[in-house]
């Protein structure tokens, strides 16, 4: 993550998953991390907020396509962020 930050300038708030098994330690050390949000192809369909123990909250959000990051493909994307932004805006963005 600290090479993401010194190359943008900001901290990556979420974490797309690269393979599609995750381990028991992945969320906790998501929040450890400090991500927000945590995109997989086997997340449920529906963004849900995923209470990781006592550490925090991460959001959890199916990605639809590993090959080009669109998640939620079917739906325009202005429509799904602002839908995220409902739901999510506060955990997402502080």
């Amino acid at each position: 993550m600290n090479i993401f930050q010194s190359k943008l300038g900001f901290k990556p708030q979420g974490f797309i998953m690269p393979g599609e098994r995750p381990t028991p330690e992945t969320p906790e050390m998501l929040v450890d991390l400090g991500y927000k949000y945590w995109m997989s192809a086997l997340h449920e369909d529906l963004p849900y907020l995923l209470k990781v123990g006592n550490k925090g909250e991460l959001v959890s959000i199916w990605l639809a396509d590993h090959r080009t990051g669109q998640a939620d493909a079917c739906r325009p994307t202005r429509e799904l962020r602002d839908d995220m932004m409902t739901k999510f805006g506060k955990q997402i963005f502080g």
